[in-house]
């Protein structure tokens, strides 16, 4: 079933250890009883790469909006390559990235301003992606519901059944 499944294709600069990180930590949680619940499961992974692909665009437009506003306000006050390296300490997520921030507050230039300012600029790009983010956390928790029904039903069972070995015959296995 696996082979059929795995059918995901990942967009340039997306990470397949990522991709099959997220697959690994959600089977595992859902724990799909059935062939069609593994389906519904595979989909609800797929669904929950979507929605962070669309978190992750929205992040990165931003951000590259803010980068071109900030290399301006910072064209001024440094040379091109302390900008430069400033800029990409900025993105560091932790302590490189807060003293870059700090670094750039002394300067009298608000990060968060210019982030706003950005969201402003690119607001009908973002609201995109937005969009499609809701409608895709809408069809997954759907689906999720979908996939908790399935999983609720019993086995399929038959009641009275003779289990009959490949190897033996049925009066044998009566024996």
């Amino acid at each position: 079933m696996s082979d059929v499944l795995d059918q995901h294709s990942l967009l340039a600069g997306e990470s397949h250890g990522d991709f099959e990180s997220l697959r690994a930590a959600m089977l595992d949680d859902l724990a799909p009883r059935s062939a069609y619940a593994q389906v519904i499961a595979r989909n609800l992974v797929d669904l929950e790469w979507e929605r962070r692909r669309r978190i992750r665009w929205i992040r990165a437009l931003v951000m590259s909006e803010v980068r071109q506003t900030l290399g301006a306000a910072l064209e001024e006050r440094l040379p091109p390559k302390d900008r430069d390296r400033l800029m990409s300490a900025l993105m560091i997520p932790g302590t490189a990235g807060e003293s870059a921030a700090s670094s750039i507050m002394k300067m009298e230039i608000d990060v968060d301003l210019l982030t706003a300012e950005a969201y402003a600029r690119k607001s009908e790009d973002l609201k995109r992606f937005e969009d499609e983010a809701r409608r895709i956390e809408t069809r997954r928790r759907r689906l999720l519901a979908d996939f908790e029904k399935v999983q609720s039903r019993p086995r399929n069972t038959v009641e009275d059944a003779i289990v009959v070995d490949d190897e033996r015959t049925e009066t044998e296995a009566e024996s």
